[in-house]
């Protein structure tokens, strides 16, 4: 993706239902910082109300935040209060 207006697009276009809680991977060795918060703020713009990083966050924490991630699913992290409150905002959306 060259710009977050072509994510904004794309994500807009493929997002089945707004307001369900999305689970977006990375960033990994394959996407850049850059990647990874063009999509997260592609997918807020596009609707998604919360998003969850597969991964650790590490010094990508605030940038990720500001770009609308909501929190990250990785080992050693609190899985079940991820899910809880994935299933908490799915059930009242």
């Amino acid at each position: 993706m060259e710009n977050t207006t072509t994510a904004d697009t794309y994500f807009t276009r493929r997002l089945a239902k707004k307001g369900q809680p999305l689970i977006i991977a990375g960033p990994c060795s394959a996407e850049s910082e850059e990647q990874v918060l063009t999509v997260a703020r592609a997918l807020k713009a596009a609707g998604a109300t919360t998003l969850y990083l597969a991964g650790k966050a590490g010094d990508l924490a605030e940038p990720l935040k500001a770009a609308g991630v909501d929190g990250t699913l990785h080992a050693g992290g609190d899985v079940l209060a991820l899910l809880t409150g994935a299933l908490a905002h799915a059930t009242n959306a």
